[in-house]
């Protein structure tokens, strides 16, 4: 009796020892499950943050690349951002140390509908171009008869007086002129305070016209150019650049050339507008003063103003052969 109570008793704590087993595997499971599941989630959370951080970079790099409008070598190549009107010649600048400006060679800039080109000053050599009175870092515009060629702003209007004013007298001196004279004459327009207004028959209707009286007043003279020159018979063909389209020069170097000797032209006065050949307007210089502000760059006379000059004065053009 005694071995068959000893044996339940030895079941009994079989069975137990066993529950206890199964239920220490089945924990020791379920914390191997538990610790797989944190380390999953950790890897996502990692996962999703790394990637969420890609997409800010790249966020930032397309946003740089917008907002800093970096040129590479190929797109001088390809395109024809070259052949802009305005360069700009960089030396340091934020853009260098940009991820999203690696490797650039320079960058453009655009407001008002001025595009400028700025250049890197160690890849100017790129472009081809010449630059006057020589290269340096400042901003240039295009000269209006030679696309390869570019002037430094501050002597823009300086350099195309000069070059002008030269091709006149080469001129005169091809033509076989004994003397040349050029003069620029600065005016400006004063409207007077009276006017006059009347009855005007137009058709069947009858109509208030007033008229407003204006004059054009000389602010100032200058004379450019006096030269005086043996003189020739044989007059020989002229290379005009700058004066190309102005028809008064034309018909000289017709009347001169023409090969008739009979009542040959012996002297000509000419007048007309100077800033004609000089290539900008007044809406261009506009922008390009609103460029140079956005560069924090100041002239000692706006590019409009000097512009507005130019329009306002006459040249007058006096030869003797």
């Amino acid at each position: 009796m005694k071995d068959q109570g000893k044996s339940k008793k030895g079941k009994l704590f079989d069975i137990a020892k066993s529950i206890g087993e199964a239920a220490k595997t089945t924990a020791d499971a379920l914390g191997t499950t538990t610790k797989n599941a944190a380390v999953s989630i950790a890897t996502t959370v990692k996962s999703n943050s790394e990637q969420l951080n890609v997409r800010m970079e790249q966020k930032r790099y397309d946003n740089d690349l917008k907002r800093y409008c970096p040129i590479y070598e190929e797109d001088l190549k390809n395109g024809d951002l070259s052949h802009s009107p305005m360069i700009r010649i960089v030396g340091e600048d934020v853009r260098r140390t940009n991820k999203a400006c690696e490797g650039a060679v320079g960058f453009y800039t655009e407001g008002k509908g001025m595009k400028v080109l700025n250049i890197y000053k160690e890849h100017t050599d790129l472009l081809s171009l010449e630059f006057h009175p020589y290269q340096e870092e400042s901003v240039y515009y295009v000269d209006p008869c030679h696309s390869d060629f570019y002037i430094r702003i501050d002597e823009y209007f300086a350099y195309l007086k000069k070059v002008r004013v030269d091709e006149l007298i080469m001129l005169a001196q091809d033509l076989g002129a004994k003397h040349v004279e050029v003069v620029l004459k600065a005016t400006k327009t004063n409207s007077s305070d009276e006017s006059k207004s009347g009855k005007m028959a137009l058709g069947k209707w009858g109509a208030e016209a007033s008229q407003n009286h204006s004059r054009h007043e000389t602010s100032g003279i200058e004379v450019a150019a006096d030269v005086s020159f043996s003189g020739r018979e044989t007059p020989r063909e002229p290379n005009i650049v700058y004066f190309k389209n102005e028809s008064d020069i034309l018909s000289l170097i017709k009347m001169r050339m023409a090969p008739e000797e009979e009542n040959r032209i012996l002297s000509k006065k000419y007048s007309f507008k100077y800033g004609n050949s000089s290539g900008i307007r007044t809406s261009d210089a506009e922008k390009i003063d609103f460029s140079l502000a956005g560069f924090g760059m100041n002239l000692s006379r706006s590019f409009a103003s000097e512009a507005n000059m130019e329009n306002n004065t006459l040249l007058e053009y006096i030869v003797e052969f």
